[in-house]
């Protein structure tokens, strides 16, 4: 995903990837790869949200749903 794309585009890339892992996660294999996948998501959304805070109620709700999926693919679900 490039990280320099404007922050409408980025984001939804962003939404796109996460919906994406939400199926994944039910055939997955690979949870610490995709963890970690989306554990970058995370962060990079963590680092972009000062920056442009006229999106931070959705980069938030981003946030929030990535760090769901994370732990409930951690906890196996």
């Amino acid at each position: 995903m490039d990280k320099t794309d404007p922050i409408d585009c980025r984001l939804k890339k962003s939404v796109m990837l996460l919906r994406g892992w939400r199926w994944m996660s039910l055939v997955s294999t690979q949870r610490e790869e995709a963890i970690h996948i989306l554990g970058s998501e995370a962060k990079f959304l963590v680092q972009i949200g000062p920056k442009h805070p006229e999106y931070a109620k959705q980069i938030g709700k981003l946030i929030v749903a990535y760090q769901r999926l994370i732990t409930a693919m951690k906890e196996g679900g």
